[in-house]
């Protein structure tokens, strides 16, 4: 009698056993970022489809952590004790970034029954792009020419103010930047490389971009 309930314990702890383990084989079939090709000041979801040999597997816990260029998410789903195949597709928006090269560390949780967590992880890289920029606000207070130049830009102020400006390249990044102290201004732009170019204007009342092309 005792050897028999001895042997029904066995079978029994073994079922549990191999019970666990399959409910907690997930595995991430796919991780990927929206917009895929992100520019500043866009907001970034990361989706992530995965799956579980176990249902169950409903999404409870997600959060997020930053660290400079680093970005962890960690995403518990619980697991139930039905033995088919659970399709989950996560979302999570990690937010707004500035230009640059991330990293982002994907950590997939299982739980059954809020005990015994099982962990896979997977790693994607993306590049936040800066944002392009445009012409833009009050375009009637300054004149720029020549345009096209190859020298020397000259900038005259229309309202008789004293202002600033800046070039940036079509991607938006920032080259250079001057004070205007007079109607009429004049900058080498000489080192610029053929191509097209923004400047941004402003004074006490006004402010517009407009575009340039240097030969």
């Amino acid at each position: 009698m005792m050897k028999s309930f001895y042997k029904v314990f066995i079978v029994l702890l073994l079922s549990t056993s191999s019970f666990f383990s399959v409910a907690q084989s997930a595995y991430i079939d796919s991780l990927f970022i929206l917009p895929h090709n992100p520019t500043a000041n866009t907001p970034i979801s990361v989706v992530c489809h995965s799956y579980f040999s176990s249902g169950d597997c409903d999404l409870v816990v997600s959060k997020t952590d930053f660290n400079g260029e680093m970005i962890e998410v960690t995403a518990t789903h619980l697991i139930g004790p039905l033995t088919y195949i659970c399709h989950s597709i996560d979302t999570t928006q990690i937010g707004v970034f500035s230009p640059g090269n991330y990293t982002l560390v994907y950590h997939l949780k299982d739980s059954i029954w809020n005990c015994c967590t099982n962990e896979t992880t997977d790693t994607l890289y993306f590049t936040v792009q800066p944002t392009s920029i445009q012409e833009h606000g009050d375009l009637t207070f300054f004149d720029i020419f020549p345009n096209p130049v190859t020298l020397l830009l000259n900038i005259t102020l229309l309202n008789n103010q004293t202002g600033n400006c800046t070039i940036y390249d079509v991607s938006g990044n920032l080259l250079q930047s001057h004070s205007l102290r007079d109607i009429n201004n004049q900058f080498n732009v000489s080192h610029l490389s053929k191509g097209i170019y923004f400047i941004e204007v402003t004074t006490p009342t006004h402010s517009g971009v407009k575009k340039f092309i240097k030969q």
